[in-house]
């Protein structure tokens, strides 16, 4: 009997089962049998991929069963009625699925004219489908946002709880936002270091056979070679007018 068949694209929305978990089912499979069958759709697998790779590890003879299009109106909603409850899911598991599909179904395909039609499905409408809290569905999208690949397969696989993650990944967040913003205030610093070094060696002349008539023009020249922000170059002009208001140097209003 054919047992090669591939996988309905619907049927990969449902998280994989672990090594562990494989092998207890294949014990039970071996021992009291296939209780459920293969289910095809249009010859794929639409629901049983992990009792087929259990009854080939129990060395047990798949059963298959045809599901006819008229039963499935959508794939999609067809796999998660049969397995949200069945696999025993963990609520970040659940949040996590529910989260994928609002973000990757906005276009549902009609079945009897295959026509894409946008899916109106809402936040609530998934997570009542998977019998949980909005609120769980919303941190769910955030740690899919936040892109930590770690934290996101860590949940999905059931291993760590979801608010944990999410409070890790905003940790992360953070951390990486601090080190950001202290990289930003030493490159100023190092930029108003040289800012005020340039004033004081126009202020002893000492650019003056560059060509720098000014504070003014050599700050601004540098600041339009290096594309500082307009704020920085009107912060070192308003030091330059208070040193220069300050500076016994100063005669008819230049250096």
């Amino acid at each position: 009997m054919r047992s090669d068949y591939p996988i309905h694209p619907a049927a990969e929305i449902m998280p994989r089962m672990s090594v562990e978990q494989l092998q207890e089912l294949a014990d039970d499979i071996k021992l009291h049998g296939l209780r459920e069958p293969i289910r095809l759709l249009n010859g794929q697998i639409i629901d049983g991929r992990h009792r087929l790779a259990a009854c080939n590890i129990a060395k047990v003879e798949p059963v298959f069963v045809d599901v006819a299009d008229t039963e499935v109106m959508d794939p999609v909603h067809y796999v998660v009625s049969l397995n949200v409850h069945r696999r025993h899911l963990k609520t970040g598991q659940r949040a996590m699925l529910a989260a994928r599909l609002f973000a990757e179904l906005q276009f549902c395909r009609d079945n009897k004219t295959e026509a894409l039609q946008p899916c109106r499905q809402t936040i609530e409408e998934w997570a009542k489908q998977f019998s949980i809290s909005p609120r769980y569905v919303a941190y769910a999208r955030e740690l899919l946002e936040s892109g930590n690949v770690e934290l996101i397969a860590a949940v999905e696989r059931g291993e760590q709880h979801l608010n944990q993650a999410v409070e890790e990944s905003r940790q992360v967040r953070t951390d990486a936002e601090t080190v950001e913003v202290m990289s930003e205030l030493r490159d100023l610093k190092a930029r108003l270091a040289k800012g005020g070094e340039a004033f004081l060696q126009i202020r002893d002349r000492r650019l003056y056979r560059e060509d720098f008539t000014s504070f003014e023009h050599f700050y601004k020249s540098d600041a339009e070679a290096q594309g500082r922000e307009p704020w920085e170059y009107e912060f070192m002009m308003a030091l330059a007018e208070q040193m220069r208001l300050e500076s016994k140097h100063a005669v008819d209003g230049t250096w």
